[in-house]
């Protein structure tokens, strides 16, 4: 891996992209917990099929891009470590 402006940028770009689908999961989920809350006070009818739907979803895009981070990390570091001839 040669580390370039442009692999930088890849990885700022895939860093970004894990930090807004973990946050707007966290969000989603929080709002799913506040509908349960109150459907459980007498307040509302809870989240929806859809709600919890699109926390699965964000969540699990979350789950790919934070492997995806993983794997581009693996890769650095065996070529940062790796024995020069």
């Amino acid at each position: 891996m040669v580390h370039t402006e442009a692999t930088y940028r890849a990885w700022m770009t895939l860093h970004g992209s894990w930090q807004a689908a973990n946050r707007e999961g966290r969000d989603a989920r929080a709002a799913a917990l506040r509908k349960l809350q109150d459907m459980a006070n007498g307040d509302g009818d809870g989240p929806s099929s859809a709600d919890l739907q699109e926390v699965a979803r964000l969540e699990q895009l979350a789950d790919g891009l934070s492997a995806d981070l993983g794997k581009a990390i693996d890769m650095a570091c065996t070529h940062a470590f790796a024995k020069k001839p």
